[in-house]
């Protein structure tokens, strides 16, 4: 009997398959979708504003390893690199 699946475009950190279900989604037992933010910056402390954003998983059919992946990278990577250049700024 032939697999019915479609193998993914990676795979399994932990074990190498690529049976990886790819867009699965992380929520709370009341299925709240799982967001992950930024509001501090380890070495310049508070940020002027914080970002967040869902995320989505990527599962190994395989062995269970579970990778989490930000829907908005970009936009969290902004507002951590801006509290440096207003540091910067300000020391001018």
């Amino acid at each position: 009997m032939k697999e019915a699946y479609v193998n993914s475009y990676h795979r399994c950190a932990k074990c190498a398959s690529d049976h990886m279900l790819d867009g699965a989604f992380f929520a709370d037992p009341g299925g709240q979708r799982v967001v992950v933010g930024v509001d501090r910056h380890p070495d310049f402390g508070a940020l002027a504003r914080s970002a967040s954003t869902q995320v989505h998983a990527s599962v190994c059919g395989s062995c269970g390893f579970v990778e989490l992946y930000a829907n908005q990278p970009t936009e969290l990577y902004e507002v951590y690199c801006n509290a440096a250049r207003a540091r910067e700024s300000r020391a001018r």
